[in-house]
């Protein structure tokens, strides 16, 4: 499906050529990749059906300790299926683009996966012994003050660490491409390379970013929907009042989850082709840089007229 992928492009561009590629290809790529998007799409919506009464309102802060073990577990369960079916639907997206087969694809992308996640992990352990060291206070004792700086250092960790973060759109997409290259490197040269393109990846991130976002607000309208109703619902039962849903209601739950997660999934397939093109751009504005660098040293006495 490549179509010009090394290629100096402006940031419209790319998105357009992204387009264009999806578009004109829609129909192979829901061939090649319905099973794993069906996968996913039925694990999310089983998901949101047994969970949905849990995840309403603003009071699931304590879900998983309140959870019954067999009901815990079974939540673990589904996110670790739910990942193992992303990972699949990733694979098979790039499989389309670098033309490799899923079993090459696949154990990359669990790799990225797994990666990620321990750095996200990492991530939040720091800052909640941050947050636990900075709101006993000097001398164990908390001031009226502490709350507000203990929020205004959370919010910038966040923003370093997105910040920090952004490279990795560049890096990664390089270690799915480029089969010699290994995962250290995603974060190591190939990392550091992305910082020199970070406003570039950055103003990427912009421009996908509110696309998909008024997109994700159509595609999952229905959802939203039968979200509020539950979480009404919900603090309607704190307060004592009888359960005003009907009784299909997680039936309809799964069924609406699995068809916007679903159509949301292609939106997605979009996204990456976006970053797999931005990707090209960077290779293609390094390479003609890393050329015009060389052409001085390659150049001898001889290509130049004496000096009268």
């Amino acid at each position: 499906m490549e179509a010009e992928l090394y290629k100096v492009r402006s940031l419209a561009h790319c998105v357009k050529v992204a387009y264009d590629l999806f578009s004109t290809n829609i129909g192979s790529i829901i061939r090649r990749t319905w099973r794993p998007a069906a996968a996913l799409s039925l694990v999310d919506g089983l998901f949101m059906a047994l969970f949905y009464p849990r995840l309403s309102g603003f009071h699931t802060a304590d879900m998983a300790s309140s959870l019954p073990w067999p009901q815990l577990l079974a939540f673990v369960a589904i996110l670790c299926v739910s990942l193992a079916c992303s990972a699949w639907f990733l694979a098979s997206v790039l499989g389309m683009l670098n033309g490799r087969r899923l079993s090459s694809n696949l154990p990359r992308v669990l790799r990225m996966y797994l990666a990620i996640t321990g750095i996200g992990i990492l991530f939040v352990l720091a800052q909640t012994l941050l947050t636990i060291v900075l709101m006993m206070g000097a001398g164990g004792k908390p001031t009226p003050q502490t709350p507000n700086i203990v929020l205004a250092l959370i919010g910038v960790t966040w923003i370093i660490f997105l910040v920090c973060m952004l490279p990795l759109v560049y890096s990664s997409m390089k270690y799915f491409m480029e089969k010699e290259m290994r995962l250290r490197d995603v974060f190591g040269k190939s990392y550091r390379k992305g910082w020199r393109f970070w406003g570039f990846l950055f103003l990427m991130i912009l421009v996908t970013g509110i696309i998909i976002g008024m997109i994700y607000v159509v595609v999952m309208s229905p959802q939203f929907i039968l979200f509020f109703a539950s979480s009404v619902n919900a603090d309607g039962g704190r307060l004592g009042d009888p359960s005003g849903l009907p009784g299909y209601f997680p039936v309809l739950t799964f069924l609406v989850t699995t068809l916007c997660t679903a159509v949301w999934l292609y939106v997605m397939v979009w996204l990456e082709m976006a970053f797999y093109y931005a990707y090209g751009h960077i290779e293609a504005k390094m390479a003609a840089k890393a050329q015009l660098s060389a052409a001085p040293h390659n150049a001898t006495t001889d290509d130049f007229p004496p000096i009268a």
